[in-house]
């Protein structure tokens, strides 16, 4: 963390690099903020506040999109990565340490990057998983308001489901999870988006 200091001047290199087109410098940088935001609660508001990483992740996914263009499968599975771990809830080692919160728009602009990756067709396990496992953990961050705005996403309610039949437990386990978080809202109308994709039938 002492590397992240100001007086190293690492944050001004990585977002000078997350700013530029330098692809394979972006894909280093963000396995590299992968790594530390999974460390501590602490990493992760410092990484989150200081640089251009979710801002970064999103110009990416969002330019390849309107480009059509093919992203290199390690650099999609860094994005994934990144994702996941600045979505997680992270315990520091000090009992007194602030919970890292996201903010409401941080919160929809990690959701629209997992929802492109729902989009994809024929990724791996792995892939899915950590697409999972990021829904995951930003609907347990986030409120009903956030809540509903997933329901919303009749691809992503199908893909919720369908891998929460899935025999595979790297796939039905966060799915459950997500679907718990979904379940649990205190807003009738994401139940009901649930049941009206046939989740029941999938429980």
């Amino acid at each position: 963390m002492q590397m992240l200091c100001e007086e190293f001047q690492i944050i001004e290199h990585i977002n000078r690099i997350l700013n530029g087109n330098d692809l394979q410098m972006i894909d280093q940088v963000i396995w590299l903020i992968a790594n530390s935001v999974g460390e501590s609660s602490k990493l992760q508001s410092l990484i989150v506040s200081k640089t251009y990483i979710i801002e970064g992740l999103t110009r990416i996914i969002t330019e390849a999109r309107q480009c059509q263009a093919s992203l290199m499968k390690g650099l999609l599975c860094n994005i994934i990565w990144c994702v996941s771990n600045i979505s997680r809830h992270k315990t520091g080692r000090d009992q007194d340490q602030q919970q890292f919160q996201l903010t409401e728009q941080e919160s929809h602009q990690l959701l629209y990057i997992v929802q492109q990756f729902m989009n994809i067709t024929g990724i791996s396990v792995s892939f899915t998983k950590d697409t999972l496992w990021s829904l995951s953990y930003l609907l347990e961050r986030g409120n009903d308001d956030f809540c509903t705005s997933v329901c919303k996403g009749k691809k992503t309610m199908e893909i919720l489901i369908n891998s929460l039949k899935s025999p595979l437990q790297e796939e039905s386990v966060p799915a459950m999870r997500a679907i718990g978080q979904i379940l649990s809202s205190d807003n009738g109308e994401n139940v009901d988006m649930f049941l009206f994709h046939g989740g029941l039938g999938a429980l």
